[in-house]
């Protein structure tokens, strides 16, 4: 029910309705062009790699925007014509309480998963501060509340190669990914197979914790333990 979600498409799909005769004229033409094209490039997307983020659709919020506040303009306008008082505050009710009851979620709740294998981290290592933890940009969060180093590593399990070249190069004290269903975890766990199995690299790790993850899906942590390190 939030504003990009419900709210805005909404208001602005009902004057869309009512301006569909001008979509393509000189005026909107640009505008529609852009909407179209996006959508298409989002659909693309969630056929090719059957994956799509919210993130993907902000282009076509923000230029569904103007549009539901032009249509909020008209409601209030409605409402001093008709002397329906109650008409302009009832909509702004409606617009606002979701928004309201959306604002009092924990930010980033779903991500708390991380934050647990950060305390994790530091109540049973107490060197962790002068520790390299390596892994995608999700598992960035928990080398910042764990107070570590962090490096990023190709987290494309088709590369194995290059993975492996860079943990040779990089060294790193402790790796972590997702693995479960979904486009991001996507064939992560045959790749910590490899690794395991992998004659330089599979003797140096050790899973050391591992968290339960939204949809599914779980937080793999290992620990590397490097010859002469």
């Amino acid at each position: 029910m939030r504003a990009g979600r419900v709210i805005v498409p909404i208001l602005a799909l009902v004057l869309l309705i009512q301006m569909r005769r001008r979509l393509l004229g000189r005026e909107l033409i640009g505008v529609s062009t852009c909407f179209i094209t996006h959508a298409a490039l989002v659909m693309g997307l969630l056929y090719h790699w059957g994956y799509v983020d919210k993130r993907h659709t902000l282009v076509l919020v923000a230029l569904l925007l103007p549009f539901a506040a032009m249509f909020l303009a008209q409601v209030r306008e409605l409402a001093r014509a008709n002397a329906r008082r109650w008409l302009w505050p009832t909509t702004l009710v409606i617009c606002l309480a979701p928004l309201a009851g959306y604002s009092l979620r924990i930010p980033n709740g779903e991500t708390g998963f991380l934050r647990r294998g950060a305390a994790w981290l530091t109540a049973n290592r107490s060197d962790v501060h002068t520790k390299l933890l390596s892994g995608g940009s999700s598992q960035r969060r928990i080398a910042f509340y764990a107070d570590m180093r962090w490096k990023y590593w190709l987290e494309d399990p088709q590369d194995f190669e290059r993975i492996h070249g860079e943990m040779l190069y990089q060294r790193p004290d402790y790796f972590a990914l997702e693995v479960g269903p979904g486009f991001e975890r996507r064939r992560n766990d045959e790749l910590i197979k490899r690794l395991e199995h992998d004659p330089e690299i599979g003797p140096v790790m050790r899973e050391v914790y591992i968290e339960p993850a939204p949809r599914d899906g779980r937080l793999l942590m290992y620990e590397l333990s490097w010859p002469g390190s």
